[in-house]
């Protein structure tokens, strides 16, 4: 079983992906596209992704400890250059990353559910 998430992006086009993954649960396939409909929403112009960075387990985890080093994040991407075409495409990726965690997230944690309600 494998998910595959594949991306294009050109001069003229915004980037988009697809996820694709086998749905067990009716025998087909999921395919789920994620496209930026508004290039000017803040979360596709700035490369601190919402879904970037220590995840929260991380950070309890560090808070816990008392830790405060364990919560840095020290891959934090800088600022690209707005008038460069790369650095347009990478804060676009950014938020389009957020687009896809999020959305595995919530799929995640639907399983999790629908695991815990068939245990009963």
């Amino acid at each position: 079983m494998s998910n595959d998430i594949s991306s294009s992006s050109t001069n003229t086009e915004l980037p988009s992906a697809i996820y694709t993954a086998p749905n067990d649960n009716i025998g087909s396939h999921i395919n789920h596209k994620f496209t930026i409909e508004d290039p000017n929403l803040p979360k596709y112009n700035t490369t601190n992704g919402k879904t970037s960075g220590p995840s929260e387990y991380l950070t309890k985890k560090a808070i816990d400890s008392s830790n405060k080093e364990d919560i840095i994040n020290k891959d934090n991407a800088s600022m690209p250059s707005r008038d460069s075409f790369l650095g347009e495409l990478r804060m676009q990726l950014t938020g389009l990353q957020d687009d896809i965690n999020e959305y595995l997230t919530e799929r995640m944690n639907d399983n999790i559910a629908n695991i815990k309600r068939l245990k009963k």
